[in-house]
């Protein structure tokens, strides 16, 4: 899963220079999630219509204690990146809507994206877009990695990303720490297209915390490691900066491999340089790329792959080809080419 925002103004730097974004209703900072208008007790970034064909559409079909329901055509649900750019999607069917311990998680049902998870008010994945996320996060790192028998994925509780790891019949086992369990159930029960893998056998889930599990785990127990949280906020502010991706170094054998999403190059520009810099402060190797995520505002999204001299386009070519044969996005000229940066970057270097 993953999100993006950031505030330049308002943000505060997090421990080892990473910045926090997307400041929710309840945070500090401008950016701001609260609801446009709260429609039959379920707040959400909704908004009228402005098709003649919806207009006069003015509130959800739900019960009348406020539970999910469908709603009129005009309704839409919107993230509002700091009062300075939105993203809006047209929903047919409002299916959850709670509050965990952690946050607040909605699932909704639209026209393009299909079904959406929202993590306060963030949208995090879709059905029909959340191969390109999934597919970029792993298979770049587990076509490189000279060993990918023992993986941690620190977060990722829709499952998308277990999925594309266990689609190699050389990992032996996965370890998924997710601290909300509230987001696993919920992602089951209503995206079970893309959590395919929560069955398989290799796979070792545990609901707790992904910082402390990386402080208690020993020197060298895995090969690859795979940061799937969402922006430096809420559960997921400890998985950014330097002393974070330590651990990570340190759980990871000599030739082991980091990848994490790196968010946005574009409009969380200083946010994504900060990553960049607290990677190189820990890592020998450090290389971003880039590749497409609909549903998130910018279009363009960035991963990057951290190692000891890792060369991230020596593909090995049996791994990838195997796998090419399930993925929709992925293959070995798409995984070379995401490495070539804009000249933005490479003129100015990506720290």
């Amino acid at each position: 899963m993953n999100a993006k925002g950031l505030d330049r103004n308002s943000a505060s730097h997090l421990e080892g220079g990473a910045t926090q974004c997307r400041q929710g209703s309840n945070r500090q900072g401008t950016c701001s999630f609260q609801p446009i208008s709260k429609v039959a007790g379920v707040e959400a970034a909704a908004v009228e219509s402005k098709d003649p064909v919806d207009q006069g559409a003015t509130s959800f079909a739900g019960s009348p204690d406020g539970s999910p329901g469908t709603p009129h055509a005009a309704y839409w649900i919107e993230e509002n990146w700091c009062d300075q750019a939105r993203h809006a999607l047209k929903v047919v069917n409002w299916l959850h809507d709670e509050h965990s311990p952690y946050q607040h998680i909605q699932v909704v049902d639209t026209q393009v994206y299909g079904r959406v998870l929202v993590l306060d008010g963030i949208f995090q994945t879709s059905e029909r877009d959340e191969y390109f996320y999934h597919e970029m996060l792993v298979h770049p790192a587990l076509c490189t990695a000279p060993v990918i028998e023992r993986v941690l994925i620190i977060g990722g509780g829709d499952g998308g990303t277990a999925r594309e790891v266990l689609r190699h019949d050389a990992v032996r086992e996965v370890v998924m720490v997710e601290i909300d369990e509230r987001v696993v159930s919920v992602a089951q029960q209503y995206l079970g297209g893309i959590g395919t893998a929560f069955s398989d056998s290799r796979l070792d889930l545990r609901i707790c915390d992904g910082v402390q599990y990386l402080r208690d785990a020993p020197d060298a127990s895995f090969d690859v490691v795979i940061l799937d949280g969402s922006d430096p906020v809420g559960p997921s502010v400890g998985l950014f900066g330097t002393e974070f991706y330590r651990q990570c170094q340190r759980v990871l054998i000599a030739d082991g491999v980091l990848a994490l999403q790196s968010e946005s190059f574009f409009q969380t520009h200083e946010l994504w340089h900060d990553i960049q810099r607290a990677l190189k402060e820990v890592f020998a190797q450090v290389d971003p790329y880039l590749g497409m995520v609909p549903l998130y505002g910018t279009g363009t999204w960035s991963w990057t792959l951290c190692s000891r001299d890792l060369d991230p386009l020596r593909v090995i070519e049996q791994r990838a080809s195997a796998v090419e044969e399930h993925t929709r996005y992925y293959h070995q000229a798409i995984h070379r080419a995401a490495f070539a940066l804009p000249n933005e970057l490479r003129v100015n270097g990506t720290t």
